[in-house]
């Protein structure tokens, strides 16, 4: 049995980090530059891409009828071959296809130079912001507290595990 002390463990957490969120600081990052700041945390960030499109007259609410309105397009989207039903094939390459905008769309906000590729410097630039951020209190050390979920609007809600 290997043993990992504690400061090896947070090293590896750090890296994990860098790994894992690399291409997903560059949506934010660009987020960030274009001033928009609607959300608190992720989670928010997420409902709001979720709920936002929903709202077809902008004004800021979702009905009920918008909410019927965006499932149903959903799922004629999701439904390929259009035959009224959704197979699990389908539900896959919906999924994917969002994969590869979303990939698409993280490799282009890290295009800072708009050239159509990411150079290795701005890679290098997206994810020196991305774990600069993990330094909560600004004092250059990111330290094992920092690494723990903040807490914010939507504490209290359940978690998926």
């Amino acid at each position: 049995m290997v043993k990992i002390s504690r400061k090896g463990s947070i090293l590896a957490g750090v890296a994990a980090v860098l790994v894992a969120g690399g291409i997903a600081a560059a949506a934010y990052a660009a987020q960030s530059k274009h001033g928009d700041h609607r959300g608190h945390g992720g989670h928010m960030r997420w409902m709001e891409s979720i709920l936002m499109p929903m709202d077809s007259d902008n004004n800021g609410s979702i009905t009920r009828a918008e909410i019927e309105s965006g499932a149903a397009a959903k799922a004629t989207e999701i439904d390929a071959n259009k035959d009224g039903s959704i197979t699990a094939e389908e539900v896959v390459a919906y999924r994917e296809k969002q994969r590869l905008q979303r990939l698409a769309d993280e490799i282009k906000a890290m295009d800072q130079d708009g050239n159509g590729t990411v150079s290795v410097q701005e890679y290098e630039a997206a994810q020196v912001w991305r774990v600069a951020r993990l330094d909560r209190d600004g004092n250059g050390t990111i330290d094992p507290e920092e690494l723990m979920p903040r807490k914010g609007a939507h504490d209290g809600m359940p978690h998926r595990q």
